[in-house]
């Protein structure tokens, strides 16, 4: 495997442990064991995400969505391959299918038509646009089924639509391209039931993507005036392929053709004096085919979060969409692995007038899946008897519950979200010999990680299994039958498929024969046959065939594959705690699961985050995500690319870079750091301390959100980290003071044995303790105040493998339950005094973030008949996204005393 570095040793595994405690007389750390292999290195390069990131993010930028889109814009650089003939885009991407009549593949275009086209280049504004757009191009190419003649071409619509998109935070793209069964009513956008998209630029510098220039075998440029004189005429000069590549060497288009695609960003030719160049480290403004212009920028995080959000909500292995600035077009297929970009189009010229109406003639004609649809899911009727059995499980939990985000926040509404009527999907899956087998899950919903349109694209929900709907009322006898539970855990996303990665699936069965302890169990989980990502093509075949081209320049080594897996466990996320014991039980239980890992199984998480650490409905820690980890024994290749973990949370040694500023290896220590920070973020965000909400608001960001740059360009942070963690480390700690007894002395505790990795004695103080300890043990004196004693105290501390956990569970022994609250009072005549008690009785739950304590509420109005049984318990349940049953097989230890129900009526607010 990679250089992984163990500072601690594994108990689990006498033969390759070392456990021998530090000397006393020690002078110096002890050495790391190292894991050495000569020909790569496990160095992950750090990686700050929006889909990673946003979601643990204290700034409200994501809500200015200019900002975003840059945002996405740059974290998808790498991902384009620009300048494919749209022509030959066309014949590859969308092929006539065998049973298309030649008459249809023929169809003339109405002059007309061609006429409302042209008529668009001259117009000032994207709504003066949209009608040119929409005469050239409504009812093309039917405009009623009975056309068709018994083909299979589906009916389109499009449409000028200004209702923005109530389940994606009201956004709303230009144009939509719906079948005539799925056309929105009321000028609505609805993004997940779109076939292709049209986004609207009045004014060409608005041009997201960079055509190469065209080349002749001898190197000199064929004179274009589509790429040369159009651009000058346009006042875009700022934008030329020079301009985008910023230094990286210029890109020429061999005369030689290819059977595959000829793509001209990515798969051009350097000469000899320009391979020279491809050294050039890699930053934001050297990738090829991508605009630099702030407006380009801007049109391409747009295009690109449009197409995000409609695969993630539509379950779509490819979109295709369509971008028009000024007098030009282009034609873009995304899928999860990058997008494959055409050659800029001008509608209005001879040459391009009619490539539009092509682009709309081949696709009505694709089948579903050639379209993008995941052939395994459809969506069913409520009527449906395994949807309606469905939704009676899910109502056990809270609405949140459904995709497993149950979480304290304030309602979605409140985000921009407006839930959708209840939908309900059918997922059909067979992996390898196994039998094909059927669940029902909750229609996906907005999130913020769905905005970006590449890699992985995680989603998460509950899933309903279609066998226990034949046995109704024997769901005991079906469970012992099918040894789990009617409702799973379904994760979906996109994983590397290649040698250097394992897929999340075999990690889940090398867990389970370990006996690694706070694992989900999977019930069954694979690769989705037929779901594999292919704009990585053209690039491995151009690259293959020109090997002076440098892959460094682009992101698209690899293909992925659409993985899934189900288990047999329902969390909720760690912020919705019951109490700080439940809290810091839960983080312990995760790193005894992170450390069992490696130690039995050799597997390094490499993930440790707030939003991969569950509760369990009996208040237990779960650690989930390991599609991230590396198998050490693994005999593949051992770099993994992209990020090693979610920015908020990584050790200071992986934001800073270590000592030479580069890449580091990624090891045991990094994740148990990446537990303290965990701890800190939720305590600092969801527990009583003496913060204000402005000074708490500056220091999580700080702490969390804190990024610059090296001289590479390569995201760097952690100085407000390297800051903080001595005064953490402090017995005398300002960070901040929580209100539950014994949680800064965990604090103290934990930071003072982290910092032993960034802060140690000097050698003359190493001197000076050897002098001293020598004079005192004649005396028979042990000096254990001196600095370097405690610091070798530490040492030998942190090199126990299980001093994380254990301290841990020792502090939580130490931190009480809430008290109990006095009883409250059942109503009065004015309601006043119910109110008051009800005040008292939440006054000790956790504080909602930012100390906004929106989540507790009770109605009371005077006179009524109708009454609502509110009791703390039931609050916290549905806080907790619980179900309402699970409260009362907790374990004894862990329950609350609970409170008298108070009786208050539904109607007026508190």
């Amino acid at each position: 495997m990679a250089d992984i570095v163990d500072s601690n040793t594994a108990p689990c595994t006498p033969d390759t442990a070392d456990t021998t405690p530090l000397p006393a007389n020690s002078k110096t750390p002890p050495q790391t064991h190292t894991w050495n292999d000569t020909n790569t290195q496990n160095q992950t390069p750090v990686v700050r995400k929006v889909a990673g990131t946003d979601r643990f993010s204290v700034d409200n930028d994501r809500r200015i969505m200019k900002e975003q889109y840059r945002r996405v814009a740059k974290e998808t650089q790498g991902h384009y391959l620009v300048g494919m003939d749209p022509e030959e885009f066309m014949q590859t991407l969308l092929p006539w299918n065998a049973d298309t009549p030649a008459a249809y593949q023929t169809k003339s275009i109405p002059e007309e038509r061609l006429r409302h086209l042209h008529s668009m280049a001259s117009k000032k504004s994207e709504h003066a646009m949209y009608g040119a757009f929409t005469a050239a191009l409504q009812g093309w190419p039917i405009e009623k089924k009975e056309e068709a003649n018994g083909a299979n071409i589906i009916v389109t619509k499009f449409g000028e639509y200004r209702k923005p998109d109530g389940e994606c935070r009201n956004l709303a793209v230009d144009m939509g391209h719906y079948t005539e069964d799925n056309l929105p009513a009321k000028n609505a956008t609805v993004h997940r039931l779109m076939e292709t998209n049209v986004e609207f630029k009045p004014a060409a510098s608005d041009n997201p993507f960079v055509d190469p220039p065209e080349t002749t075998t001898a190197g000199a440029p064929i004179g274009n005036s589509d790429t040369v004189s159009e651009v000058e005429e346009d006042n875009v000069n700022y934008d030329s392929f020079a301009d985008a590549a910023a230094g990286a060497p210029s890109l020429s288009q061999p005369s030689s053709g290819l059977s595959s695609p000829s793509i001209s960003t990515g798969a051009a030719v350097f000469s000899s004096a320009e391979s020279a160049v491809l050294d050039v480290p890699i930053t934001a403004n050297n990738w090829p085919g991508e605009s630099k212009s702030l407006h380009g920028q801007h049109t391409c995080g747009q295009i690109a979060s449009y197409a995000g959000i409609t695969m993630f909500l539509s379950y779509r292995k490819h979109f295709m969409s369509v971008v028009v600035f000024g007098r030009f077009a282009r034609l873009i297929f995304w899928d999860r692995c990058g997008a494959v970009v055409s050659r800029r189009i001008k509608y209005q010229g001879t040459d391009g007038e009619k490539t539009l109406f092509k682009f709309y003639l081949r696709f009505s004609q694709l089948t579903a899946e050639q379209r993008g649809y995941d052939p395994t899911v459809v969506e069913v009727p409520p009527t449906d008897p395994d949807a309606k059995a469905a939704l009676v499980q899910f109502k056990k939990y809270d609405r949140d519950m459904w995709h497993c985000n149950a979480q304290m926040r304030s309602c979605t509404e409140a985000m921009g979200v407006t839930l959708p009527e209840d939908r309900f999907l059918r997922m059909t899956v067979k992996f390898g010999n196994s039998t094909e087998r059927s669940f029902i899950l909750p229609a996906p919903v907005f999130e913020d990680t769905c905005i970006s349109p590449f890699l992985r694209s995680t989603r998460r929900s509950l899933a309903y299994d279609c066998a226990f709907t034949s046995n109704p009322g024997k769901e005991c006898e079906q469970s012992k039958k099918s040894k789990h539970n009617s409702l799973l855990f379904m994760k979906d996303y996109w994983r590397e498929d290649s040698l250097r990665t394992r897929p999340e699936a075999e990690i889940y069965d090398i867990l389970a024969k370990k006996k690694v302890p706070h694992v989900a169990t999977m019930v069954v989980g694979g690769d989705v046959e037929g779901m594999r990502t292919k704009t990585h093509e053209p690039h491995l075949q151009l690259s293959s065939a020109y090997p002076p081209i440098d892959r460094k320049y682009f992101r698209l080594e690899n293909p992925l594959q659409c993985h899934r897996l189900f288990l047999d466990t329902i969390a909720r996320n760690l912020s919705a705690f019951g109490n700080c014991k439940v809290l810091v039980n839960c983080i312990a239980d995760a790193m005894e699961a992170a450390q069992c890992a490696f130690d039995l199984a050799r597997i390094l998480h490499r993930d440790i985050s707030s939003g991969n650490i569950m509760i369990t409905p009996m208040h237990g820690g779960l650690l989930i995500d390991w599609d991230l980890c590396i198998v050490l024994d693994f005999e593949g290749h051992n770099h993994r690319p992209g990020r090693t973990g979610t920015w908020q949370f990584m050790s200071i040694n992986l934001l800073q870079g270590g000592k030479d500023k580069q890449s580091v290896v990624h090891t045991l220590d990094d994740d148990r750091e990446s537990v303290f920070w965990v701890l800190l973020y939720v305590a600092l965000r969801y527990l009583k301390h003496d913060m204000s909400p402005n000074d708490l608001y500056d220091r999580l960001q700080s702490l969390f959100d804190d990024q610059g740059s090296d001289s590479y360009g390569q995201p760097t942070g952690g100085r407000h980290k390297r800051v903080e963690l001595p005064y953490c480390a402090d017995d005398s700690c300002d960070l901040a003071q929580f209100d539950v007894p014994g949680f800064n002395d965990l604090l103290t505790d934990l930071a003072g044995i982290l910092l032993v990795q960034y802060k140690q004695p000097s050698a003359k103080d190493f001197e000076a303790y050897e002098v001293k300890r020598a004079k005192l043990a004649q005396w028979g004196i042990v000096d254990d105040r001196d600095s370097v004693a405690i610091y070798q105290a530490k040492l030998e501390r942190r090199a126990n493998p299980r001093w994380l956990y254990e301290t841990l569970r020792h502090h939580a022994t130490l931190i009480p339950l809430p008290a109990q609250p006095s009883p409250p009072v059942t109503e009065d005549a004015s309601g006043r005094k119910a109110k008051r008690r009800l005040e008292e009785v939440t006054s000790h739950a956790v504080t909602y973030d930012f100390h906004k304590n929106e989540l507790l509420s009770a109605k009371v109005q005077k006179g009524t008949k109708t009454l609502k049984t509110i009791s703390l318990k039931h609050m916290n349940e549905r806080l907790e996204g619980m179900s309402a049953r699970s409260f009362n097989s907790r374990p004894a230890e862990d329950k609350e005393p609970e409170p008298k129900r108070l009786k208050l009526d539904e109607s007026n607010e508190s």
